[in-house]
């Protein structure tokens, strides 16, 4: 009683020295109000540096004063909540989420790598991940100036140490509903001008803190001094924004406010919370007075007292109780002062984690997988590699190690003190199975009093060795294992996507070993062969092995699969595949054969899992009501909506707006998604028709089968109803879409058809509804010109602005031309209308068929003599109106005053739209020609005329006066190129045989020769029927044969042999002979019917594949790259030989390996096409010709797999070959 008093007459004291100076402390003293006891508030940070424990006698005063302790949260309860909440924390953190469409599916579900050195060492290393966070904050860099732990948790272990209650003044859930509301972008974020001032203010801000420390340094000062008006200041200045500043300090202060004015009106506590929390007007302090208490700042007053008090309760640790705790799986029992938690490990690793917050320490299970049967490592082998890791991985100095025997098995106990006098305890247990590493670790001699209350508990609980049923988790299927099993069913809870799982059994007796491996897929992109995925799964496993000498499928069925591998040592592991629903098995025994049959004979699809209970689910965000038994998290919407606002992802509320809904059922792991399509306000269609076909393109047109497909054009919600499926395969995708006026709401699902749809599907597919009572946009069908016309004359900006904005999804018609034409002409568009409305306008003209429009063009051509945008545009219509008036006109117009331009790009850009119609562009000849006064019109009439005369549609007299021109003009760029090539960056010879031109909205594709990359080649082809009239044409032309500039050789010998003109054989020779030109020269001489004009000795298909190598890549010396071998290649699609190559780099001594393809099985015959999955140069690198057979043997397993889109999964180098 007298210590008692004698604290508060220290404290009282404390806080009138204090009342009459300035207000700097992080103690305040809480009184009236009708209090019976004081209460006191601290200003915390919640780190473990050593600024924030200048913690003086006052301190420890009124903690020890307090009947209770409150901080913002209980640390006690964390890893509790974070485990059970919804809200993805979790999750998010250990979440194995595979993507639908991944590649490597196969190779995750048969996986059975035994752990690598570095894993090995990352287990005797590592913390777990939630470890620092929890109970220490520190930093690797830092640590010699950090203390144990940060000070709110310090505050918690003081109060339970001594026996003091510890309350959370918030829920858990509403600071994590305030921390993403705080993420919310300020309402001024677009206002430039504000967003400039508040910019302006935080550089001058940090520029006065500059002159003497850094802000980061002035917060911390202001902390250890306890001024807390500069700490108010900081934070608001450096706050990301307004909402962080609202939500995250302000919202939250109400909220630790109210549970402190309960709270204290009961008994004296302690309140711990962030210092940021404590100034300003709506922070704690002041809140509070607003509530009718007085509260005092008490100064620091720092004496040993206080350093003994920190220093003591630091060596005393909290008697908790150990219970036994054990795994799921029942494998491990282990007393432990809590709950143990499954989480996921980073290295294919089970993990478990508890914290002792109390105690300031935690216990770390991590159970690793060695497939010992398979893999061939003891037990025994596999303790003394540890045994050789412990001394460089174990912290600091190993004070202890013995073997031991746990449960019968060997392992090894460890106890260690780490450089800064904390110890540990450790416990490596090795099993036929499995190695598992205990840890417990924490501060001081904690581990070192309790460690052996945790080793010595291990149990490793052994079944009898008799026959084992092993029902699945999902209740799914059931299967006898001769004996005992382990399972790798682990951390489900807490995944968002459950990761695989293996079931393994091994008998010591005989040692026969059982697996069973199960993963399960839902891909809504692809749907692959059933028996092709069955038999893959064998191909994958024998894999896994270095070699095996026999790999053998005896039987493939639509849902399962028998065969069997022999490894070279002469064991015999007998192999059963299952696909079922969205489930892949794969059971494996090596054993005897009767052994493995009762093994795959055991197993049964029994389907039993329970049903969860089925909820109306109506979501008022995206608008629609369903029946499920999964509905999505609690925050799910609100952080999405937080997202959206985000100035980087707003969008305006006329634009469309794309959101997903995932269902994922964990009772049978199925997926249902639901996307919901908000169109933009123009978006339109002419008929439903049209809309379902573009709607659902990639399923109708994606090459799938088409099982169902059903329309329902009704006038109040259409819908179509479409079920998809592919060749050999019984898994389906099944699509359901409705239109509810201006939004598509599309539901998607994946299964086996082989088996009954599931009630959670059925029931989701027919249950789904879209609400009615409130009508989003307008019907797709209804014409958007009207709408478009509306806001343009309504003088709303907001209006006008989407007008602008979404002028290029308007349709328009014959009706619309009168109010096209008279916003051209009188409307006045924003400045900002940076896609010009008006001239997109005009050239829309182009597409609508009406009598005054060409004659409305010309005018406007003719008034806009100014403006050269607008007369392209203009030009543009004419071209896309696509008649013989319309073509008149521009042509005329065209010649009278072409628009004229520095910038060559719209003069390109309205030459391609004279692809359209070459026929009708032809008849702009010759009068297009005079367009050659204008050198920036030159090399667009020179493609366009040389596209033509291929084409035959014009006449080379057309352009004899402009001879000269173009032969003078061939000639500079022969003398002044070096290359011809078209691009400067090129620096290969591209070999492609098909180029694509646009004609009226469509694509099409045009066979090209190897020669038309060339710019030289346009020239040619429009002088070539000159060569035998024009003396000065042939000179030149002939002058290119004896270029130093191979490139004018290679087109002028094919431009000459395709007009049956002489070269000499020594130009053969030496292109048929050139690696770069071979595979090149080779197909120009293909493409004009002139192939035997090739030097016969270089005609082979591995010179061909050489030369395609040379063609596409830096490979500069002849006999530099050398052939290794051709393999023959048979995939979905194709199949053939591919040569392989290879050569060595002179700057790193690497060996580059290339290859080319796909030639005919028969040797003789050639195939000219190029297929760039058939050719790659530096496909893979390695330094030493031994690894270079295996590197083959892995691409060519590789392009095998062409076509196989979740099996292919060989990553090309950055050097792929590129055209």
């Amino acid at each position: 009683m007298r210590k008692f008093s004698l604290y508060v007459l220290v404290l009282f004291g404390l806080s009138l020295h204090l009342n009459g100076q300035e207000q700097s402390s992080l103690l305040w003293e809480i009184s009236g109000n009708g209090l019976k006891k004081k209460s006191y508030l601290y200003g915390t940070m919640h780190v473990s540096n050593k600024i924030a424990f200048h913690l003086g006698d006052t301190f420890f005063m009124a903690l020890d004063q307090a009947d209770m302790v409150c901080l913002e949260s209980d640390p006690g309860k964390w890893i509790e909540e974070m485990y059970n909440s919804d809200n993805g924390l979790m999750m998010n953190r250990y979440s194995s989420f595979y993507d639908y469409s991944n590649k490597n599916f196969y190779q995750k579900l048969v996986n059975f790598d035994e752990p690598e050195k570095k894993d090995l060492e990352n287990a005797l290393r590592q913390k777990h991940s939630l470890e620092n966070g929890f109970l220490y904050r520190g930093s690797n860099y830092n640590d010699e100036y950090e203390e144990n732990t940060y000070l709110d948790l310090f505050i918690y272990q003081y109060a339970r140490k001594n026996k003091i209650d510890v309350l959370n003044l918030e829920d858990f859930k509403e600071t994590n509903r305030l921390q993403i509301l705080s993420m919310l972008p300020d309402e001024d974020e677009d206002d430039e001008e504000k967003q400039k001032q508040k910019n302006k203010n935080k550089k001058s801000y940090y520029s006065k803190w500059n002159k003497y420390m850094s802000v980061r340094e002035a917060m911390e000062d202001a902390y250890r001094n306890g001024k807390l008006n500069i700490i108010d200041s900081i934070t608001k200045m450096t706050s990301k924004s307004d909402a962080y500043l609202h939500y995250f300090l302000h919202e939250r202060n109400k909220i630790m406010v109210k549970g402190i004015d309960t709270l204290a009106q009961k008994k004296s506590i302690f309140i711990g919370v962030g210092a940021a929390h404590l100034p300003g007007e709506k922070g704690v302090i002041n809140l509070l007075k607003e509530k009718g208490y007085t509260l005092r700042p008490i100064v620091r007053v720092k004496s040993e007292v206080a350093k003994e008090k920190k220093n003591e309760i630091e060596k005393v640790f909290l008697d908790i109780p150990y219970t036994k705790q054990t795994t799921k799986d029942g494998f491990i029992s282990v007393n432990l002062p809590g709950k143990l938690y499954e989480t996921k490990g980073r290295s294919g690793d089970l993990q478990y984690f508890y914290p002792d917050m109390a105690n300031g320490g935690n216990f770390f299970i991590s159970r690793f997988q060695t497939y010992f049967p398979l893999n061939g490592t003891t037990p025994e082998k596999w303790q003394l590699k540890i045994d050789s890791l412990l001394f460089e991985n174990v912290e600091g100095k190993i004070i202890e190690q013995e073997e031991v025997k746990v449960s019968g098995f060997k392992a090894i106990k460890i106890l260690n003190e780490t450089r800064k006098g904390d110890y540990q305890k450790r416990l490596i247990v090795f099993t036929p199975l499995e190695i598992i590493f205990f840890k417990m670790s924490g501060t001081g001699e904690w581990a070192k009093k309790y460690g052996d209350l945790f080793v010595n508990s291990v149990e490793i609980n052994q079944q009898e060795n008799s026959p084992n049923k092993y029902v699945s988790h999902l209740n799914d299927y059931e299967i006898t294992f001769p004996g005992p099993t382990i399972n790798t069913v682990h951390a489900f809870d807490i995944s968002s996507s459950p990761p695989k799982y293996d079931v393994q059994c091994y008998d010591d007796s005989d040692s026969s070993y059982f697996i069973l491996q199960s993963d399960w897929l839902t891909d809504f992109g692809y749907i692959e062969e059933d028996t092709f995925e069955l038999n893959y799964l064998f191909t994958v496993f024998a894999e896994k092995f270095d070699s095996v000498k026999t790999r053998k499928t005896v039987e493939v069925n639509s849902d399962n699969a028998s065969g069997y591998i022999v490894t070279n040592e002469g064991d015999t592991i007998f192999l059963k595949s299952y696909i079922w629903k969205n489930f892949y098995y794969l059971l494996a025994a090596k054993s005897n054969s009767t052994k493995a049959e009762n093994f795959f004979n055991s197993f049964k699809i029994t389907d039993n899992y329970k049903e969860d209970e089925y909820v109306h689910y109506h979501d008022t965000v995206l608008r629609y009501k369903v029946s499920t038994p999964v509905t999505p998290p609690e925050m799910e919407d609100l952080y999405n909506y937080v997202r959206r606002q985000s100035s980087s992802r707003k969008k305006e509320d006329w634009d469309y707006v794309k959101q997903y809904r995932h269902f994922f059922y964990k009772k049978n792991y199925e997926t249902i998604k639901v996307k919901y399509l908000k169109h933009s306000d123009y978006y339109h269609f002419e008929t439903l028709d049209e809309f379902w076909k573009d709607e659902l393109n990639d399923y109708l047109e994606g090459g799938y089968i088409v099982k169902k497909e059903e329309y329902d054009n009704n006038d109040t919600m259409p819908r179509a109803h479409v079920l998809v499926s592919d060749t050999g395969s019984q898994k389906v995708v099944e699509i359901l879409t409705l239109v509810n006026k201006g939004v598509v709401y599309t539901v998607r699902a994946a299964y086996n058809a082989a088996q009954p749809r599931s009630k959670y599907i059925s029931t989701f597919f027919e249950t789904f509804e879209p609400d009615r009572d409130t009508l989003l946009g307008k019907t797709i069908t209804v014409s958007n010109a009207p709408m478009f016309f509306a806001d343009l004359s309504s003088g709303d900006s907001v209006r006008i602005d989407r007008a602008v904005n979404l002028t290029n999804r308007i349709t328009f018609t014959k009706e619309h031309v009168d109010s096209m034409m008279w916003y051209i002409d009188n409307f006045e568009f924003p400045e900002d209308d940076e896609e010009g409305t008006a001239d997109y306008l005009i050239q829309q003209l182009g597409y609508v068929k009406h009598p005054n429009i060409v004659n409305y063009l010309k005018e406007k051509y003719e008034a806009s003599t100014d403006d050269f945008t607008k007369q392209f545009s203009v030009l543009k219509a004419l071209a896309k109106y696509g008649t013989k008036k319309s073509y008149l006109a521009m042509n005329k117009l065209m010649l009278q005053e072409p628009p004229i331009t520095s910038n060559e790009n719209p003069i390109e850009s309205f030459f391609y739209y004279l692809d359209d119609s070459l026929s009708l562009t032809s008849k702009l000849y010759p009068d297009i020609w005079d367009l050659m006064l204008y050198t920036d019109y030159r090399e667009s009439v020179y493609s366009l005329s040389a596209m033509l005369l291929d084409s035959n549609l014009i006449n080379p007299k057309t352009y004899k006066r402009e001879k000269p021109l173009i032969l003078r003009e061939a000639k500079g760029t022969t003398t002044t190129n070096k290359s011809g090539y078209r691009s400067s960056y090129s620096s290969s010879i591209r070999l492609k045989d098909t180029d694509v031109i646009w004609s009226f909205g469509e694509q099409h594709e045009y066979p090209v020769s190897t020669i038309d990359q060339f710019v030289i080649t346009e020239y040619l082809k429009l002088l070539m029927p000159y060569y035998k009239k024009d003396k000065k044409v042939s000179n030149y032309v002939n002058s290119l044969l004896t270029h130093e500039d191979m490139d004018y050789q290679f087109v002028a010998t094919v431009m000459l042999t395709k007009y049956n003109q002489e070269v000499h054989d020594s130009l053969y020779l030496n292109l048929s002979k050139s690696p770069d030109y071979r595979f090149a020269f080779y197909k120009a001489l293909k493409f004009i019917g002139k192939e035997d004009k090739f030097v016969e000795d270089y005609l082979s298909q591995q010179k061909l594949m050489e030369s395609a190598i040379f063609a596409s890549s830096s490979v500069d010396e002849e006999d530099s790259l050398k052939f290794i071998e051709k393999r023959y290649i048979k995939n979905k699609y194709d199949e053939g030989y591919v040569y392989f190559f290879k050569h060595q780099s002179d700057y790193n001594n690497k060996w580059y390996i290339h290859y080319a393809g796909l030639q005919p099985k028969d040797t003789t015959q050639i195939n000219s096409k190029t297929n760039l999955d058939y050719i790659e140069r530096k496909a893979s690198s390695v330094y030493t010709e031994d690894e270079i057979t295996k590197e083959i043997d892995d691409w060519v397993k590789y392009l095998n797999l062409i076509g196989r889109e979740r099996a292919a999964s060989k990553s090309s180098s950055e050097y792929s070959y590129y055209d």
